[in-house]
């Protein structure tokens, strides 16, 4: 990264921290601390490199815009975010409505709530196979052919199957 041979007094000078991470999100990680929490520079880098995300700190870790910024990179950085922001209603809808198979990472709860998979499944079907039984029950019901697109264990699952005929 262009920041990794810069002296501690530019990677703490936001105006050079952001113009590195503009070219490489990459750089974030090698901005001082307190930089890792602007929301500029972090959603400078996310947005250029979503795994960027790793090296950002709170609140930025538990910041929306932030984190659909990067999860538009790379679905799989929501492992990153905050436990609170994968446990938000909320923020989850935007999110996997961005990319629907971060539904993966979401919370538990929230990967049985209709809505979220709902939203999640309509940007990528395949989502639902990270969702729970009770919506995936739910889902099959309205749609039995969305059941291949299930978890394969509750493809033979006697209930599910059921539902989807």
């Amino acid at each position: 990264a262009a920041l990794q041979y810069a002296s501690e007094q530019r990677r703490a000078d936001q105006a050079v921290v952001l113009a590195a991470c503009v070219q490489d999100g990459r750089a974030l990680q090698m901005a001082a601390y307190q930089l890792r929490s602007n929301k500029e520079v972090v959603l400078a880098a996310v947005s250029q490199h979503g795994p960027a995300l790793r090296w950002a700190v709170e609140p930025m870790l538990s910041d929306t815009d932030v984190v659909v910024a990067a999860v538009g990179q790379d679905k799989c950085v929501l492992r990153y975010a905050s436990l609170a922001l994968r446990s938000s209603r909320e923020a989850m809808l935007k999110v996997v409505a961005r990319e629907g198979r971060s539904l993966r990472f979401a919370a538990e709860e929230l990967r049985g709530d209709l809505e979220v998979v709902s939203a999640a499944i309509f940007q990528n079907p395949r989502a639902l196979k990270y969702a729970t039984k009770v919506a995936v029950l739910k889902v099959v019901a309205n749609n039995g052919f969305a059941l291949r697109h299930a978890d394969h264990g509750l493809q033979r699952d006697p209930d599910v199957v059921r539902a989807a005929v």
